[in-house]
Parts: C-alpha cells; structure tokens; sequence
C-alpha cells in the first residue's frame, strides 16, 4: 500500500512493518558476527598449529639428517 504522508510517498506493507519491529533479524545478524568471529579464529589457530608443527617436524628431520651422515 503507498501512503502519502508530509508530501511523500513510500511503501509499507505489513510483512515490511512487522519485519521492522520484529527482534529476529537483529538476534540473527548478532549471531552470524558470533559464528564469523569464531571462524575466523578456528583459521588463526589452525594456521598457527601448522607453522608450530612445521618447525618441530623440520627440526626433527635435520636431527635425522645429522644422525645418518
């Protein structure tokens, strides 16, 4: 439905109305910051955990290369 209020048109439908006032679409963004801040460091740690075991395994492999000359 289009109403004219103070010269202006604009469109409100009730779905819109209710969309506005309802606290879900809030309550599902807060979410979605929760569950990207958690991805994001699950990938930090992963990243770390691997350059940590990549040096141990390196270092592991000179020690053997030592051993076997």
């Amino acid at each position: 439905m289009l109403l004219r209020k103070h010269g202006q048109t604009r469109f409100e439908a009730p779905a819109v109305r209710h969309f506005l006032r309802s606290r879900d679409g809030a309550t599902a963004v807060e979410y979605a910051l929760i569950v990207g801040i958690l991805v994001i460091a699950i990938l930090a740690g992963a990243v770390e955990l691997g350059r940590v075991a990549g040096q141990s395994y390196g270092n592991i492999a000179e020690d053997l290369a030592e051993i076997g000359r």
